[in-house]
């Protein structure tokens, strides 16, 4: 076959452009938006596998309820102390008729036991303070053993810590080494 000798089209504009401009176009539109699409699932599902990851090891842990007390304590410190405590704590007096949170932990061979209890007028005397002298010798010797403790009378209200559920305690009264 010939080449028509009045064509005057150059070899690029023999061949025509598969697809009109606008449905290229339009798939290059569609590609743009899948692959933003997909990248921004792929950097959802990473930020709540870390977030849950963040949450399930933050540093409250797991807890133990004896009535109406509860002891919180992290994945190291076995499950029998923060039981031990929390019998102990009910066996008190504490979380028999309001509901009572206590946060158990082991670091550095001091054990610190954080009592959730408001600053009240009630409690900001001599009296609770001996109180709590006598918990601090009491736990330590029954609870813990005889190994060194470190007793915290703390704010209930505990904010958040970043992305954890609750960040660390203020103590407004302490006792120990």
């Amino acid at each position: 076959m010939m080449a028509d000798p009045h064509d005057t089209r150059t070899p690029k504009d023999a061949t025509p452009d598969p697809l009109p401009s606008s449905a290229s176009r339009r798939r290059g539109r569609r590609w743009r938006a899948f692959l933003i699409w997909t990248v921004g699932l792929f950097a959802l599902a990473t930020a709540i596998y870390l977030l849950a990851r963040e949450v399930s090891s933050s540093s409250w842990g797991d807890k133990v309820s004896v009535g109406a007390m509860t002891v919180h304590y992290p994945s190291h410190v076995a499950r029998n102390s923060a039981e031990a405590l929390a019998r102990f704590l009910y066996d008190k007096g504490i979380g028999r008729i309001n509901d009572a949170d206590a946060r158990l932990r082991h670091e550095s061979g001091i054990w610190t036991v954080d009592l959730f209890i408001p600053q009240q007028e009630n409690t900001d005397t001599d009296i609770f303070s001996a109180l709590l002298e006598r918990m601090h010798r009491d736990i330590a010797r029954d609870v813990l053993h005889g190994e060194a403790l470190v007793l915290r009378a703390c704010h209930p209200e505990v904010g958040a810590n970043s992305i954890q559920q609750r960040g660390d305690p203020k103590a407004w009264k302490e006792i120990g080494p």
